[in-house]
């Protein structure tokens, strides 16, 4: 498997039995002895599942956990505990910040088994995602069919705002709907006429009234879609 599990708890003896178990399963697995730790390594890498101790000195598992919704969204996340903690686990998953909850001491089976499922839940949010980025990139070159002076200038922009935005350190999860409102900030251009957009001329106070318009419009696609609403204001107010 090419994804990479991260196993999260003070106790070495679990870290090092789990990494047993999972190698010997052919999964990579990465070990840290506390949350600090763990999110360090989240800042040099991608890690595609996480499962995490939720009794640990200093920062609990389901803090950690919450901390990563925004460092890294794609992340599938697992809290293990004791049965003590089962209330708050739950509270978590009901709140979709934790896919699945490990009740310690688990059984083998049982945690290669979840640990799959986190890979496969993964696998399965990736692929969707890439879908819906490319009919996004779909409409937005499509769009530029109407105005071929424009051609690429929606990748452009959206470049230069991730570049803004990571300079930023804006979570990860919002430089997406940045990259969502970028490609599509002109979206409302399909209901403008080919004459307005492609015309070698001064437009006329009437025609300068429609383009502006344009913007609002694409705000209203973009809200049809069910796009975010920064991306919505991305696009209505660029």
């Amino acid at each position: 498997m090419d994804e990479t599990v991260l196993f999260v708890d003070d106790d070495r003896l679990i870290l090092e039995s789990s990494k047993d178990l999972l190698a010997s399963r052919g999964i990579a697995i990465l070990t840290a002895n506390n949350a600090e730790e763990a999110l360090a390594l989240f800042h040099q890498r991608e890690i595609e599942v996480v499962v995490s101790d939720n009794y640990m000195p200093g920062m609990n598992g389901l803090e950690f956990l919450s901390r990563l919704r925004e460092l890294s969204p794609d992340t599938v996340k697992i809290l293990m505990s004791a049965y003590a903690d089962l209330a708050s686990a739950l509270a978590a998953i009901n709140r979709s910040e934790v896919f699945r909850y490990i009740l310690k001491p688990w059984q083998d089976e049982e945690l290669v088994g979840v640990v799959e499922e986190g890979i496969n839940r993964y696998r399965l949010n990736l692929s969707m995602r890439i879908e819906d980025e490319n009919v996004l990139r779909s409409l937005a070159q499509t769009i530029e069919l109407k105005d071929p002076s424009t051609k690429g200038h929606c990748d452009r922009v959206a470049v230069y705002a991730l570049m803004i935005a990571e300079a930023l350190q804006i979570p990860k999860e919002l430089q997406r709907q940045i990259k969502y409102g970028s490609w599509l900030h002109d979206c409302g251009k399909i209901g403008i006429s080919e004459i307005i957009l492609n015309g070698n001329r001064q437009l006329t106070d009437e025609e300068f009234e429609t383009m502006k318009k344009h913007a609002f419009w694409g705000a209203e696609v973009a809200a049809k879609a069910n796009l975010s609403e920064l991306a919505r204001n991305i696009i209505h107010y660029h």
